[in-house]
């Protein structure tokens, strides 16, 4: 198998990762807003509360003009699609 030279030309750029404006993380939980404050997305692994009702992820939207919304995810839930249930709401934004 020949080596395939190194493409020529500038870089591309790593993808920018959104920032977040407060993320701390109590007790081994998770707990993030966006810089505006219109977003918090929680990881609850901790908080027997959560187990009750039976989620451990929590979704908060407080829209500009609009309602605010909650969404929660079980257990059962993967990663992957909380992650890009969040991404959509990023992008809507």
């Amino acid at each position: 198998m020949a080596l395939q030279r190194p493409l020529r030309g500038p870089r591309p750029r790593p993808a920018r990762r959104a920032r977040l404006g407060r993320c701390r993380h109590p007790g081994g939980q998770r707990h993030c807003t966006s810089p505006d404050r219109r977003v918090y997305v929680g990881w609850l692994p901790e908080d027997p509360s959560a187990w009750k009702r039976d989620i451990v992820w929590q979704v908060r939207v407080v829209p500009a003009g609009g309602e605010p919304w909650v969404q929660e995810f079980g257990p059962d839930t993967p990663s992957v699609a909380v992650a890009g249930f969040i991404a959509a709401v990023a992008a809507h934004r």
